[in-house]
Order: C-alpha cells, then structure tokens, then sequence
C-alpha cells in the first residue's frame, strides 16, 4: 500500500492495530507525513459536513448511472435538459404568433372603445338624460333607481363621467329629472344633451 493508500486507511479506521501503530510511529518522526495527514482530515471534516442527505446522494448515483449508461449504450444521458435560449425564444415568437393569428381573432370587440366625448350624440329610441353619480354611491342604489324609472343606461361614462340614460317616454324623463334634482347623494349632475 502506498503512503496516500495508508493515510486514508488511517484516517477511515482501517488498519489493523499493528499498521496503525506503524504509521502513528512514521507520523510522530515526518512533518511532511504530519501535514498530509492534516489537510486530509481536514478535507474530511468539511465533506462530512457537507455530507448530503440520502435523496441528494441517490440523485448522484442515478445520474452516474444515467452518464455510465449513455456511454456504454449511446443514449442521452440527461434526457430532462432545458431548451437553449434561441429554443426559449423560438417558443416564445411562436406563441405570440398562435395568440395572434388564432386567439385574438374570436376575441369580442368594441366598436367605440375608449372614452368618448360628452357632447357626442348616443342614438337612443327615446328621450335621453346625461347624469354624474356621486363617485361612491353603492351601485345597488343606482340600479333600483333606474328600474323604478324604467331607464337604461345606453353609455358611459365619458371623458368627464357622464353616464346617458334614455328613457321610455318625455313624461318619465321629466320624473327622473325631478327626482335626480332631489337626490343629491346620488346624482352630483343632470343635464339634457
């Protein structure tokens, strides 16, 4: 057995009592022997530290396995690669390009998205009010109101937050109008186009 074979023997309690004795004999006489024997227990003691659990270890030798295998049988040694960046991006353009060309096209749209104007004309069957809300009025409160009316809001809110409400008749709009005047903690603005 060579010195390093006798060192690591030592350090891992192999030898038997009387090499151990001969090498503790040889180590007492060679500083040299002395400070290999330290940096090995110390490169000892840190990988004991490090020691991985049995998971991590079982992972090791699976993919030992896996490298031993692709080299004696030909086949990919880790099958679960990530994909290249030029992979990454060609996924990515291909699924703009798919959410472009197959998604967005059934996707519901609005003729007049955005914010309007408060001046621009709605067309309505009927007499129509533009109305402000207060801004934190329950939505609740709005609805009963405008069903006991039999309004409907037809649009809205515009660039200023006017809601247009149209209304089934000129005498309706009239009572809506008077009791828009009455419910300040409703309405903030009521105004005819």
């Amino acid at each position: 057995m060579d010195e390093d074979d006798t060192i690591l023997a030592y350090v891992q309690g192999r030898l038997d009592a009387s090499d151990a004795a001969a090498f503790e004999t040889a180590l007492a006489d060679n500083a040299d022997l002395r400070a290999e024997m330290a940096t090995l227990q110390a490169v000892g003691t840190a990988l004991a530290a490090q020691a991985p659990d049995r998971a991590v270890r079982d992972r090791g030798w699976a993919a030992l396995s896996n490298a031993i295998d692709a080299d004696r049988f030909g086949t990919p040694a880790n099958t679960n690669q990530r994909p290249s960046v030029l992979q990454a991006a060609g996924i990515a353009v291909a699924a703009v390009m798919a959410w472009q060309f197959i998604a967005v096209p059934f996707l519901p749209t609005r003729q007049d998205a955005g914010l309007t104007p408060a001046s621009e004309n709605v067309p309505a069957d009927g007499p129509v009010l533009r109305v402000a809300f207060v801004d934190d009025v329950p939505l609740a409160d709005v609805v009963a109101v405008l069903t006991a009316l039999g309004a409907e809001i037809i649009d809205g809110p515009s660039a200023v937050g006017l809601f247009t409400i149209e209304f089934s008749d000129e005498g309706t709009l009239n009572e809506a109008e008077a009791l828009f005047a009455e419910r300040s903690d409703l309405v903030t603005m009521v105004s005819r186009p």
